[in-house]
């Protein structure tokens, strides 16, 4: 899997091809919905997220609800695993609470 950009929340794989993501709260408590294919779910207590990209062409989206615990700060890191065209393999990013609003991202996969 490629990201593409690189800088971007979008992907590139095969058909399907798995997925492995994960978060790690910093300075937080683990606060993490997630929704993939249409269906909500918390967070696996682990922090990873395993799925596999469509078998159709279709693309899949997978939206991370991000909430913290303290309005003093934290983080959390979010691991893409298995990306080629990182040079350590993996897209990672860290989300930074900004105020008390909860951050919304949306991880977007398509197939070659």
């Amino acid at each position: 899997m490629i990201e593409t950009p690189i800088g971007t929340l979008f992907y590139l794989g095969k058909k399907n091809e798995g997925v492995t993501v994960t978060v790690e709260p910093q300075d937080t408590t683990m606060l993490v919905e997630y929704t993939l294919n249409g269906i909500t779910k918390p967070l696996p207590t682990n922090g990873v997220l395993n799925f596999k990209l469509s078998s159709d062409g279709s693309t899949t989206t997978l939206q991370l609800v991000l909430d913290f615990n303290s309005p003093s700060g934290g983080s959390y890191l979010v691991t893409v695993s298995r990306v080629t065209n990182y040079t350590e393999g993996d897209s990672v990013r860290e989300w930074l609470q900004a105020g008390s609003a909860q951050l919304i991202k949306d991880y977007v996969f398509d197939t070659e």
